[in-house]
């Protein structure tokens, strides 16, 4: 498995985020319960409670084929909390955003106090 730094990881994660906080990426839960997974292409995105209790730590790790119409995936890296701060901040902001883009809403504030009346 390739080894990612903390500088090309924070940038995935913060790209990954943007798509999806756009809708131009689009989560599924995955296996019934707090995991996640989304596609773009050739790559195949878990993104996971790493104790599966929906806090953190996360992990995220990235699957790849040779092209897009491949059915065969392979894990090439994993992106998990624990190797700074700023990489942390960002996965829980990302695991955060997916919940939300599943559920549809895309502000949080604002959905309560519509749903408030």
């Amino acid at each position: 498995m390739s080894s990612i730094d903390v500088d090309d990881a924070l940038a995935i994660v913060i790209r990954l985020r943007q798509r999806t906080t756009s809708r131009n990426l689009e989560w599924e839960p995955w296996s019934g319960g707090d995991e996640y997974t989304a596609s773009s292409g050739k790559y195949t995105y878990y993104l996971a409670s790493r104790d599966e209790d929906d806090e953190p730590p996360y992990r995220l790790e990235l699957w790849a084929s040779k092209d897009s119409s491949s059915e065969r995936r392979m894990k090439v890296t994993e992106i998990a909390t624990g190797y700074s701060d700023v990489l942390n901040d960002a996965l829980g902001q990302l695991y955060t955003s997916v919940k939300l883009a599943i559920l549809g809403i895309d502000d949080i504030k604002n959905d309560v106090l519509r749903d408030l009346g």
